[in-house]
């Protein structure tokens, strides 16, 4: 919302520039996001909140500034001076539907001149983002933009039967509205007609048949309330949002209708047009002035800091309250009817806090009772795996759960109300984090170590959690004309994953490559849980894809060892080679060792791998180390030697040779 400084300064004798100002109203919770010199005045656009409609307008705006300040509210006058025909002879008004349209306020005015706005009226709706359009439609907005409360002016001669009647719309009926969409209406949206059809849409926007022109020389003014959410319904349903919707679904005064009219009269009074005697004023039952009770005590409990009873009411009394102190303990306040928001102690308390100052409230944490408690497994097993992958090099990323889908969508479910080219939730992670290496690359970013933890929707499955991680080439070092940027390589990935797995004690894990391509099953006690396969990214930068189902995964994960001690005793150490065939994985030879070596085989290392012309064909040598060690005694040389044997003749059920 945009709002002038001089019309502030004007309204509640400011003493302050526009810069302060500016920080008074944000300090009090009306953002200022930017202050705009125009001329020799500073526009300020704030950012109002939802529940404080009060403030959409200058009124409310001094108001609060005049009870931070300590200044007086000065506003306009608002008393036409009535004269020419009563209006119960001009016009009727007729509310059909008074849930939806609790108070109906009308004026007249005759002998009326359209014209060209006077300068000042110009410049003012011209400051605050509206166009001059003539004078009868620039004081309404100004008006609105004065006091908060839309106003609607009628060319009474347009309407059929001189009338109004506030009803809901028929089922097919249309109206062409003042931005010139002819809109389809249905009995949800209430309007004001005339005694035959439509003429406007209630709290929303006039109609094309009854707007003002430069033949109008009569005028009916509309000056209303309508329920908040009929008209923030009807709105969405239409598609059309307008400064008086925004007002209006938000709530506004009960009192203010009457008022609102009698500031248009005068000022279109002082135009020269003639005010009809008396109004109409059609309305149901309405509730008086909340009154609420409020106990210092539990103002300190609340805020943590001491106010008194009486700064209690003087804060509350500068804000437009009514207040009756009893005693020092408490104290009954009076809501002002533009106080729409406040309904309870709590909101009594924190017009108390905002005046007395957050700032001035201290920051304190409250005791905790008890421990808090721990997260969830799968919460905890995310938080293990995030902390990892941070500590990896990796850079974790977010990407949509909606996606666009492939040219066969099979496998992927579609949403029901889709807004966009994204029509289906994602069955892997793969898409989005190709997208987001693909915006990298597209930034100049083509060396990257992506992960992500999110959802996944496979078509017939549940939803299950994943882990994505993405390598390009080149992305742990900087090329140099010694050193090339690398390709991606399936071992950096795989040796990621395996830490990743050891880090949070998952079971038996093993890589088994596909047959003839790239790409590898990865599974953990017996289990698939995911696989490893290559791609390019944009047909020019290759790249390795992890994706690891965490609900499967965290079924094989084992008791996590924080703590082991050192083993005092001495370890042997024992080289052996082997030759075996091409497809035999190492992952095979070193289940098969460790099931031999038991407790006492301490480690496995590979420390040379051979292919090559002196080797028969299809085969390979491997050459391992393993280390043998007791945690509770000295293993004897002929003991080493029989767990040594032991290994060997393991690996020999593999189809290997000894070399």
């Amino acid at each position: 919302m945009k709002i002038s400084y001089l019309w502030l300064r004007d309204l509640a004798k400011l003493p302050a520039g526009p810069l302060e100002t500016a920080k008074a109203l944000t300090s009090m919770g009306h953002a200022v996001d930017t202050v705009s010199k125009l001329w020799e005045d500073h526009i300020f656009d704030l950012d109002i909140t939802s529940n404080r409609p009060d403030c959409l307008s200058a009124i409310g705006l001094a108001r609060e500034l005049a009870a931070y300040y300590g200044t007086n509210l000065h506003t306009r006058p608002a008393s036409p001076v009535e004269e020419g025909q009563r209006i119960e002879n001009l016009t009727t008004v007729v509310v059909d539907a008074p849930d939806l349209c609790p108070r109906y306020c009308a004026r007249v005015l005759t002998s009326v001149k359209i014209g060209e706005s006077p300068a000042w009226l110009k410049s003012r709706v011209d400051a605050h983002g509206f166009r001059s359009i003539n004078n009868v439609v620039d004081v309404t907005n100004f008006v609105m933009l004065e006091m908060g409360h839309p106003v609607h002016a009628f060319d009474l001669d347009r309407l059929g039967g001189h009338m109004i009647r506030v009803r809901k719309a028929k089922a097919g009926e249309r109206l062409r509205t003042l931005d010139a969409v002819d809109r389809l209406l249905d009995p949800e949206v209430l309007v004001i007609a005339d005694q035959k059809e439509p003429v406007a849409l209630a709290g929303i926007m006039g109609g094309e048949l009854s707007e003002i022109s430069a033949g109008t020389t009569r005028i009916l003014l509309e000056s209303a309330l309508f329920d908040p959410m009929n008209v923030r319904r009807s709105s969405k349903r239409l598609g059309l949002r307008t400064e008086a919707s925004a007002r209006f679904e938000k709530g506004c005064d009960p009192e203010a209708p009457p008022r609102a009219a009698d500031r248009v009269c005068h000022l279109l009074q002082e135009m020269g047009c003639v005010v009809a005697r008396g109004y109409l004023d059609v309305k149901s039952a309405t509730r008086p002035p909340a009154v609420i009770d409020l106990k210092v005590a539990d103002v300190h409990a609340l805020l943590g800091v001491e106010i008194g009873a009486e700064e209690c009411a003087r804060f509350l009394d500068l804000l437009g309250f009514t207040v009756k102190l009893n005693g020092a303990e408490s104290l009954q306040a009076r809501v002002p009817t533009h106080r729409v928001d406040v309904s309870s102690p709590v909101d009594l308390i924190e017009e108390i806090a905002r005046f007395h100052g957050y700032d001035r409230i201290p920051a304190a944490l409250p005791p905790l009772d008890s421990e808090p408690e721990p997260l969830p497994a799968h919460l905890a097993l995310e938080e293990d795996i995030r902390d990892f992958l941070v500590g990896a090099g990796l850079t974790e990323v977010i990407t949509y759960s909606f996606v666009q889908p492939p040219a066969d969508p099979a496998g992927m479910v579609p949403l029901r109300n889709a807004i966009s080219e994204r029509t289906h939730l994602r069955s892997s992670l793969a898409a989005g984090m190709r997208e987001a290496a693909l915006h990298n690359i597209n930034n100049g970013h083509e060396d990257f170590r992506f992960f992500e933890l999110g959802h996944v929707f496979p078509a017939g499955q549940r939803e299950s959690a994943a882990l994505g991680i993405l390598v390009s080439g080149g992305a742990t070092a900087e090329p140099t004309w010694r050193a090339p940027a690398d390709r991606p390589d399936f071992f950096e990935v795989k040796g990621i994953i395996e830490e990743l797995f050891e880090r949070v004690a998952a079971k038996w894990v093993a890589f088994r490559r596909r047959d003839g391509t790239a790409a590898a099953e990865i599974s953990a006690g017996g289990a698939a849980v995911g696989w490893i396969e290559p791609l390019t990214i944009d047909g020019r930068h290759p790249a390795y894809l992890a994706e690891i189902n965490l609900d499967a995964l965290a079924l094989r994960i084992g008791r996590r060892v924080d703590y082991a001690p050192v083993v005092r005793y001495p370890a042997s150490w024992r080289d052996v080679s082997f030759l075996v065939d091409e497809s035999t994985e190492y992952a095979s030879v070193v289940k098969a060792v460790a099931d031999a070596g038991g407790r006492e085989l301490g480690s496995i290392t590979l420390i040379d791998l051979y292919r090559g012309d002196k080797l028969p064909g299809g085969k390979k040598s491997m050459t391992l180390r393993l280390r043998y060690q007791s945690a509770t005694r000295t293993l004897t040389s002929a003991e080493v030697d029989e767990l040594h044997a032991r290994c060997v003749e393991a690996v020999a059920t593999l189809g290997s040779v000894r070399r």
